[in-house]
């Protein structure tokens, strides 16, 4: 277990909707938090009803960091899984407390480069411009 997280898994979640019983409940799919040992795309996959992406970058050992810096294959994740049909809504996320308006300025360029390659926004809903 992680600390101060109570679901960590795509089984956590399809066994806390079958307690909730609510066919309209979403799940929120975090890029950093997916473990290591597994593939974004394995963790998509198994995951129900994505309708909130937290697009952060990530390496084993430290999350949030800046978009195209961590191990994960997240630019590759987005442009297969997630910019065809997606239609939930996405959120940049890194900037904690204790870092400065570099990193924040740094994810914004990130996202813009990806949102012109992938023309975000014609197929998805863009959440952030």
């Amino acid at each position: 277990p992680i600390p101060r997280e109570f679901v960590c898994t795509p089984d956590d979640i399809v066994h806390l909707r079958g307690l909730v019983r609510r066919e309209r409940l979403g799940t929120t799919f975090d890029l950093a938090h997916v473990a290591s040992s597994e593939t974004l795309r394995s963790y998509w996959e198994r995951l129900p009803n994505v309708v909130h992406l937290h697009i952060s970058d990530a390496r084993a050992s430290q999350l949030h960091l800046q978009l195209g810096t961590g191990d994960r294959g997240i630019r590759e994740a987005l442009e297969e899984l997630v910019w065809p049909g997606f239609g939930g809504v996405g959120v940049i996320e890194g900037y904690e407390r204790g870092t400065d308006a570099v990193l924040a300025a740094a994810n914004k360029g990130a996202y813009d480069e990806w949102r012109r390659r992938y023309r975000v926004g014609e197929h998805t809903r863009d959440a952030v411009g």
